[in-house]
């Protein structure tokens, strides 16, 4: 029996590799005669039936190039039985939006590369780039930081400039990252931008799905418009006790929120600050879906404080504040009135 499987198996690998040689060779021929070789094939992944234990392919694949014009990869999808002419059109349309890609986002990093002090690089976070009147965020900008920097009471070297561009502009998102991650975006750093595919390490990666890498940043920057405050409370809403007691704090926090009120922009909090807390401070904040958390990072006199505010109402703890300048921590208590 185990012979037969091993058998059956060993034919399934050898029809794969056939399709795959065929799918080259007819690939190749087009990039020959249409292209010019100016493309080359990078990789083939083939989709899969959804059997368990036989890789048994449906036909359908994903093809990605290389473009010697400008060094840039894109993809194509090809279902089971394409002709050749369905095959020259879909190169053809997908290198094209490939170039109006690249063409947009090297525009929008040379409005910032003069002032930028820190390194990144920018993204289009949002393919409807083409739209007039854009309805939310088209552009990210990737930087990376030491952070030890927030006990110096700095953001990043770039901020004033980040400040003003984002006053400014509204469909834009600075995401700062530790430079830890650096290495693995080398090759977008130096060219400034991250196209519609790009190898990362030895694997391509479609720039939506960039953000599985850096899924977890330091804190971010946007238009003021965007904070989080207007997107979850709603005027006319009838609110729970608990989200009555979440309103509150916002309202608190913001009142004395030094970005949002002095600089007019939204200042959001990511999971790799928080982490930060564990790592330097030897203190582990509470875990959020626990205790819904409410985390700002704010500015007192000469450091900065990581604020988090504990809304449920059978929690002791009111706020814990982390002053990273000092490298210490206080706790406030919530006050119970006695019967």
């Amino acid at each position: 029996m185990g012979f037969i499987f091993s058998a059956i198996f060993l034919i399934l690998l050898v029809i794969i590799a056939s399709w795959s040689l065929i799918t080259k060779f007819i690939i190749n021929k087009i990039l020959k005669k249409v292209f010019d070789k100016k493309l080359k094939i990078y990789s083939i992944f083939f989709e899969y039936f959804p059997f368990e234990y036989l890789p048994l392919v449906n036909g359908n694949k994903i093809v990605y190039f290389y473009d010697f014009i400008d060094a840039e990869y894109f993809k194509i999808n090809l279902l089971r039985f394409e002709s050749q002419k369905h095959i020259v059109r879909a190169i053809a349309r997908q290198r094209d939006k490939k170039n109006k890609f690249i063409k947009k986002t090297i525009h929008f990093y040379e409005s910032l590369v003069h002032e930028m002090k820190d390194d990144f690089f920018v993204r289009i976070k949002n393919e409807n780039f083409l739209a007039h009147e854009p309805k939310e965020i088209l552009y990210e900008v990737i930087v990376f930081i030491d952070e030890t920097i927030l006990h110096e009471t700095k953001l990043c070297e770039s901020y004033e400039f980040i400040k003003k561009f984002v006053q400014n502009n509204e469909h834009v998102e600075f995401k700062f990252y530790s430079s830890y991650f650096k290495t693995d975006f080398k090759d977008q750093i130096s060219k400034g931008y991250f196209g519609l595919c790009e190898k990362i390490r030895s694997n391509i990666l479609y720039n939506e799905d960039v953000l599985s890498v850096l899924d977890q940043f330091l804190f971010s920057i946007k238009n003021a418009k965007y904070n989080y405050y207007n997107k979850i409370f709603d005027k006319d809403e009838i609110l729970s006790d608990y989200q009555n007691i979440r309103r509150m704090i916002f309202e608190e926090s913001f009142k004395k929120n030094y970005f949002l009120n002095k600089e007019k922009i939204y200042l959001e909090v990511g999971i790799d600050l928080k982490s930060l807390v564990k790592e330097q401070f030897q203190v582990t904040l509470f875990k959020d879906r626990a205790f819904q958390i409410e985390t700002f990072l704010t500015k007192k006199d000469d450091s900065f404080i990581l604020e988090g505010y504990v809304p449920k109402e059978d929690s002791k703890v009111k706020q814990i504040a982390f002053d990273f300048k000092h490298l210490s921590f206080d706790i406030k208590w919530k006050e119970y009135k006695n019967n």
